[in-house]
């Protein structure tokens, strides 16, 4: 007799060997493909045939319809194929006018499935193609095969959706950048997840490669310039592999982007050893001449990004000079380029000699400081960093002469643990509309592995039962699915992401995206609510547990209008932050003074941060009741991220209430606050020791993402040291920094013989009951210099004390205005925006703030629903 368990566990063998094996359904597929397309096309087709193969059917090409015995795929361009275009007109189809649109129809009437793919270009037929690739790949019973196809009929919200990766690492650069193998894959991902742009990034902040010219080609005029070490053939080698890498990003459909971020490390010397020399000091006619013969040894590379300002190694006095000599480089290859100016500290006179030298000129801007906030702009941008460094400051000004593109620094938050969260890529990708702008950039996970150059190869996984990729790139797909698809069309429907969920881990599917949903909120939260820094270099969410109590308090979130600091900002001495601009408010300082506003207050985030760990560990438990086989490296591997996400989560949250708690002591005395606070911190502990347990012996100890500074993670925790670039080690190295938060709130208590005792709250602790709710339409469009009336109607379960209308023109460099708007009688409120306040030059924004009697209130729009204000765009025909 065999036991139940011995019948599921047969069962479960059964199932998972159907789906790793082929069906033999012996049915042949007929291709019509009537006219020529392109490599990009040729690539889908080519895995569309894999896909039937692999599910057991036969595969022939065709010129026409057939009888309708068989199935059918109707492949082609339109206006280009005779076939596609008499069965769209037949049917009354149309495809898309936009690049990149496709269309995917059933055809009605035959007797076997008969599917059109049709494209308005290449890589919109492309798209068609491994879209349905994959539907047979994934589909469940493999002689059904072709009911796993989705019709489509779509057009990209966004032209740009980029990716970029960045060189820091010859021992970890190598297995990469020369494997064919891995370019193949990569650009298969990217494509598959619609990502349109591809980015390799030479010298970011480093003396590794830099500049990357005489490490790819000789210029006879200079012959002193070498790259140290490397010999004639190498360098050819490099060369070649960069041809090829074009090549085959063009053969998928991406445009291949040659990024430089550095032009050699003059001005910057704290970088490293030098790996050039004799570069000349002002090396303008020796780079452009290197950049005109990588350009045309490389005839697919279509753009060149640059860094301009101070730290791209050129004065800024000589920027336009300097880089116009690049820019007639770049128009004298025979081609059409584009040229992706990066917006910090880029002169108006560099954009206009780029559009001089004929290029397509791009300037792109960061989305949230250098880190991956909220999936919006910032409502506010810290007048330090106002001037075109951490946000779009003045550049969406009408008119203008370039496109404008939006760079999520995913790298200063994300790393190594997974991110997928679809509704934060869907909110993204519309904030990237903002101003007219037309796409975005993201930094590939991994981003800075290996910073240094230091010598040694190691991957994340240190156990390699976590580790189911020959590549660790491929680790990150839902990474990729969510921005590609995302952007490319922001309202995608969820069997996108949940068909691979499905093929990946069965029945547990649905829990894992849940967790994917969920996880994803945490460090985006943390780092909108808190941030120490908007450096990439000076903070880690995800293994930084921020300074101790004290200094914790006094980091201030990367939006003051959406969240409140614990307590004003200030700097903490021995403890290296942002130089944020001094004088706001802090939680604290406001509620006792009673002028609380209606922004997040610290225990509003904390409770945000414990729903999110508790939502999380019951998707992840619920998956590992669900998936097939819980010793699946990749279900393990996401199994594991999603727990430390939720325990960083945890510990955030009780780690805000305990600092909260104490610095409110310190205030009003209230000694009843000091148990609470170390029952906060205790919480907070053990979920930092619960990361380590979960960590240690399986992700490598000795990561390296900046300089590695060990004693930095050590008593006093002097973070004061030369370099602020000390993301390195594990989550073991910071255990001793947690504890030390304890152990001062433990002295604390002793201190103040300080007891359990009940004290008096503050507006703000708990949720608001009963808070203002705002009906107001949303006005999105209106003429330049006119009085703009702004009407809403608000209700209250309290008292209200006021209504603020704020506003400012879509430009950071202009502060907001408050206005109070004025009671009309039942509940409806009114104020004006006066016309000369809103220029034709940019599009204007407004929000409503509703603050009852005691303090607190309701900001509207919420960040938790959208953009939390609202974009009235110019008519500036009228």
């Amino acid at each position: 007799m065999i036991s139940g368990a011995l019948t599921r566990g047969l069962a479960i063998l059964l199932l998972l060997a159907a789906l790793a094996s082929p069906a033999v359904c012996g049915e042949t597929v007929e291709l019509v493909v009537d006219r020529e397309i392109g490599p990009p096309a040729r690539y889908g087709l080519k895995s569309l045939e894999e896909a039937l193969a692999k599910r057991g059917f036969a595969v022939e090409r065709a010129k026409g319809l057939s009888d309708g015995n068989r199935p059918v795929f109707v492949v082609g361009l339109t206006g280009a194929s005779p076939v596609v275009d008499a069965t769209l007109a037949a049917n009354h189809w149309t495809v898309g006018k936009k690049a990149e649109s496709l269309l995917v129809k059933r055809l009605p009437g035959r007797a076997r499935p008969t599917v059109v793919l049709a494209g308005r270009d290449d890589r919109g037929l492309m798209y068609a193609l491994l879209d349905v690739a994959r539907w047979i790949e994934l589909a469940l019973d493999g002689s059904e095969a072709l009911g796993e196809i989705h019709e489509a009929d779509e057009s990209p919200d966004l032209d740009h959706r980029a990716v970029s990766i960045h060189l820091f690492n010859a021992d970890l650069d190598r297995p990469w950048y020369y494997d064919e193998e891995f370019w193949h894959a990569y650009f298969g991902m990217l494509a598959r997840s619609r990502l349109n742009v591809f980015s390799l990034t030479f010298a970011d902040h480093t003396a590794y490669l830099n500049p990357p010219y005489p490490f790819l080609v000789e210029v006879p005029e200079y012959p002193q310039v070498k790259a140290i070490g490397l010999s004639d053939a190498d360098r050819q080698r490099n060369l070649t592999m960069l041809r090829r890498i074009s090549d085959l990003a063009d053969e998928h459909g991406i445009d291949f982007v040659l990024s430089v971020w550095m032009q050699g490390p003059m001005l910057l010397k704290e970088l490293g050893c030098p790996m050039v020399k004799g570069l000349p000091e002002y090396p303008k006619d020796y780079a452009a001449k290197a950049l005109g013969r990588i350009l045309a040894a490389c005839p697919a590379i279509r753009g060149v990004q640059f860094r301009a300002n101070l730290e791209s190694g050129i004065p800024e006095d000589k920027q336009t000079d300097y880089f116009g000599a690049l820019f007639r480089a770049m128009r004298d290859c025979g081609r059409r380029m584009t040229v992706d100016l990066r917006f910090k500290g880029i002169r108006p006179t560099t954009i206009t000699a780029a559009k001089e030298a004929g290029l397509d000129v791009n300037v792109s801007t960061k989305h949230w400081c250098e880190q991956m906030g909220l999936p919006f702009h910032p409502t506010v941008e810290d007048m330090h960093n106002r001037e075109s460094r951490y946000g779009y400051s003045d550049m969406l000004r009408y008119p203008r002469a370039y496109k404008v593109t939006f760079r999520l620094w995913t790298v200063g938050t994300q790393k190594i643990l997974l991110f997928g969260d679809p509704e934060f890529g869907a909110r993204f990708a519309r904030s990237c509309r903002l101003g007219g702008a037309h796409g975005f950039e993201v930094f590939a996970p991994l981003s800075n592995k290996g910073f240094g150059n230091s010598p040694g190869s190691w991957r994340i996984f240190a156990d390699r039962s976590f580790d189911p990729y020959r590549f660790e790139q491929q680790r990150y797909w839902m990474f990729y699915l969510t921005f590609g698809r995302t952007g490319y069309r922001a309202d995608v429907e969820p069997y996108v992401w949940r068909q691979e969920l499905r093929g990946r881990f069965g029945k547990a599917a649905g829990a894992v995206e849940t967790a994917y949903r969920e996880s994803g909120k945490i460090l985006t939260l943390l780092t909108a609510a808190r941030l120490n820094s908007a450096s990439e270099w000076r903070t880690w969410p995800e293994m930084e547990p921020g300074y101790p109590l004290g200094a914790y308090a006094r980091i201030i979130p990367s939006d003051t209008s959406q969240f409140y600091p614990i307590r004003t900002f200030a700097r903490v001495p021995g403890y290296r932050s942002e130089g944020w601009a001094g004088g706001i408010p802090g939680y604290v300082e406001d509620v006792l003074q009673r002028k609380l506003r209606a922004q997040w207050t610290p225990f509003d985030v904390s409770r945000r941060l414990l729903e999110l760990s508790r939502r999380t560990l019951a998707a992840a438990d619920e998956a590992r009741r669900l998936v097939p086989d819980t010793s699946n490296a990749e279900f393990k591997s996401t199994d594991l991220d999603m727990r430390i996400l939720a325990n960083l989560a945890l510990y955030h949250a009780e780690k805000t209430a305990a600092a909260t708690h104490v610095e409110l002591f310190k205030e009003t005395k209230q000694t009843g606050r000091l148990p609470v606070a170390l029952k906060h911190i205790n919480t907070a502990v053990a979920a930092w020791e619960t990361i380590v347990k979960l960590t240690d012996g399986v992700y490598c100890p000795d990561m390296v993402f900046g300089a590695n500074l060990p004693d930095l993670l050590k008593p006093p925790f002097d973070l004061t040291a030369k370099t602020t670039h000390h993301l390195c080690g594990d989550w073991k190295d910071r255990l001793e920094l947690v504890r030390y938060d304890q152990r001062c709130v433990e002295e604390l208590v002793r201190k103040h013989q300080a007891q359990p005792a009940d004290f008096p709250r503050f507006p703000g602790e708990e949720a608001l009951d009963n808070p203002p709710t705002v009906d107001h339409r949303p006005i999105h469009s209106a003429a330049p210099g006119k009085d703009l009336v702004i009407a809403a109607r608000v209700t209250s379960g309290r008292a209200l004390a006021r209504v603020v209308l704020h506003h400012r023109p879509v430009n950071q460099m202009a502060d907001w205005q408050q206005v109070d708007m004025k009671p009309k009688g039942d509940g409806h409120y009114e104020a004006s925006i006066p016309g000369d306040a809103i220029s034709p030059t940019w599009d204007y924004m407004y929000y409503i703030e509703a603050l009852v009697e005691g303090g607190g209130g309701t900001l509207w729009p919420s960040w938790e629903d959208g953009p939390p204000y609202v974009v009235v765009e110019l008519d500036r025909a009228s």
